[in-house]
């Protein structure tokens, strides 16, 4: 058997947390009654773009297919249901409150070396693991994601004595990380069943298709993204003694890659779609998104 006695050092240590929170949550939501067309407890007058007239009573006669196919994600009002959003919106500034898990679990173990050759030579290696994951509350309707980030990281030292008075220490390290977010809604499948126009049936990553409006809370971002970094150093020096003298010379070489998501708007590719109360189509920014007439209307492909 090996006898490492006063040679070799191992260690080794595990670290776990679960920290159950809560966030409280207030979103502005269009009323049951909003969803299904009828703002006659909005506006007494309801502008039809498309005739230069009005709607009868405030009310829609149809609602445009594309927007109906979001219109699930969109929670009825919870507090005073019945009161209209512009009274709402004037009072508290919301009507739908919730409380929506906010957990943290981090997992972390390290593992360190320590080993003693001869009285000349000696390594020393340490690697950490650690992973990250927080709960991260959906918008509106949609269904809870997970922030996340992992790290994983070494560091190693050999150092060795040539003669009594010259020394060589080599160090290599690397930290490589990764930060992002994920949420298993499928949000292709219900951006697909919108048929926009302009707006591939592809995606290279998951998201839902931005609603954003002057009062109402928005709707719609990437769902699942990712960034990366990944550093690693050699480091070498050699030290000289000489009497009260001591010269030290070496090199540090560091390369560092990083990849970073492009993004220019909060879906992207996935579309985004603007509305106004103040100089809409309708005179109601909830109106103009279930006839389909945006104020600003924009895609990218990342």
């Amino acid at each position: 058997l090996y006898n490492g006695r006063d040679k070799t050092f191992f260690f080794f240590t595990y670290e776990s947390l679960r920290f159950p929170q809560s966030r409280v949550v207030q979103y502005l939501v269009p009323t049951v009654r909003m969803k299904a067309g009828d703002f006659s407890q909005e506006t007494p007058t309801l502008n039809n773009p498309f005739t230069g007239g009005v709607y009868a009573g405030a009310q829609l006669p149809a609602i445009n297919p594309s927007s109906a196919a979001f219109l699930s994600l969109f929670p009825d009002p919870n507090i005073n249901a019945e009161q209209s959003v512009q009274s709402a919106y004037a009072t508290a500034g919301y009507n739908y409150l919730g409380t929506r898990r906010n957990d943290i679990d981090s997992n972390q173990f390290d593992v360190r070396l320590d080993q003693s050759f001869s009285q000349r030579a000696a390594l020393f290696a340490r690697y950490t693991n650690k992973n990250i994951n927080q709960v991260q509350p959906g918008q509106l309707a949609l269904p809870d994601g997970t922030a996340y980030a992992r790290y994983r990281i070494f560091a190693a030292s050999f150092n060795f004595a040539f003669t009594p008075h010259i020394a060589n220490e080599f160090r290599f390290g690397f930290t490589l990380e990764q930060d992002g977010s994920s949420n298993g809604f499928d949000g292709k499948s219900i951006t697909n069943s919108a048929n926009f126009n302009g707006i591939p049936r592809t995606f290279p990553f998951n998201g839902v298709t931005y609603f954003g409006f002057q009062q109402l809370s928005a709707l719609g971002s990437r769902l699942n993204q990712s960034q990366r970094s990944r550093i690693f150093q050699y480091v070498d020096n050699v030290t000289w003694q000489r009497g009260s003298h001591t010269v030290r010379a070496g090199i540090d070489v560091r390369h560092l890659t990083a990849f970073t998501p492009l993004s220019f708007a909060p879906a992207d590719n996935y579309g985004n779609f603007s509305f106004v109360r103040t100089g809409s189509f309708t005179g109601e920014e909830f109106a103009d998104f279930l006839i389909g007439t945006p104020h600003i209307s924009q895609t990218d492909n990342v």
